[in-house]
């Protein structure tokens, strides 16, 4: 563990909350079932700087409450509580991979952070309140981890996580930069900007990393190849599987930190 991994969680480690997403996740199930009874109970919790100002400082966090398919009144519940549950049970394999990668305490900051910059976002631009935003900042951190991971689209059809996070990503773009020229005002640039700005903190520094790795692991494979005696020696052994870049000259490999070489797959 590096020196700079170890000066953050010590120095941080009474914010750690380890299970928050679940934890989350479980209280916007409560919610559901509060909203059944009382759809009205969704107006004590909704952004709104104005209200904030008078004193109910609770909205700036409470909206993180908020079912991500709330039900309709009047309507039917099989839906909203089908996809609710889905998606809820969906955050418990991010909380679980989260933390597997982070630790407690990164993906607590990290959430804590994320609530922060939404929720700030959302009560200066009520108009725009969508719970689902603190999903995709939770969604698009678990795809930069596991990009490989696949979903059942539709219950039969495998698709890899990366592929509807950059989905998401576009469409988040594209609609950004329409509502710009049609309005002449960058208001939802600066609207997901200010949401997602701790996923982009994180990630953009990573992919860099990974762009410039990437680079620097080409040229050494393409050097040994040029160099090699036999078509039996490799550059590349992942420890677990013990593929190397002369059976898969698809794969990736990566140095962990105690020093050992994995392919992507089973990077730890």
């Amino acid at each position: 563990m590096s020196q700079k991994r170890l000066t953050i969680e010590s120095r941080f480690a009474w914010l750690a909350f380890p299970g928050l997403i679940k934890a989350l996740a479980m209280l916007q199930g409560v919610f559901f079932l509060v909203l059944i009874f009382n759809p009205k109970a969704g107006e004590i919790i909704y952004p709104n700087i104005d209200k904030v100002m008078s004193g109910e400082i609770w909205r700036l966090f409470s909206w993180v409450l908020y079912p991500p398919y709330p039900p309709s009144p009047g309507g039917s519940l099989v839906f909203p509580f089908f996809f609710t549950l889905i998606v809820l049970r969906i955050f418990f394999l991010f909380d679980e991979t989260l933390e597997l990668a982070w630790g407690s305490t990164r993906t607590s900051l990290y959430l804590y952070a994320t609530i922060i910059c939404q929720g700030l976002a959302l009560n200066f631009f009520p108009f725009l309140f969508d719970g689902k935003v603190y999903y995709f900042a939770i969604f698009f951190a678990f795809a930069t981890i596991q990009p490989h991971y696949t979903f059942l689209l539709m219950f039969f059809l495998p698709v890899k996580v990366w592929i509807f996070a950059v989905l998401a990503g576009v469409g988040i773009a594209i609609i950004s930069v329409e509502s710009w020229v049609r309005t002449g005002i960058p208001l939802l640039a600066v609207f997901y900007l200010l949401i997602y700005l701790p996923y982009l903190v994180w990630a953009i520094p990573k992919a860099w990393k990974w762009r410039k790795t990437r680079h620097q692991v080409a040229v050494r494979r393409n050097k040994f190849q040029s160099t090699r005696i036999g078509n039996g020696t490799s550059l590349h052994r992942c420890k677990i599987c013990d593929r190397t870049e002369n059976s898969d000259p698809d794969l990736q490999f990566r140095v962990a930190e105690n020093d050992e070489e994995y392919c992507l797959d089973h990077l730890p």
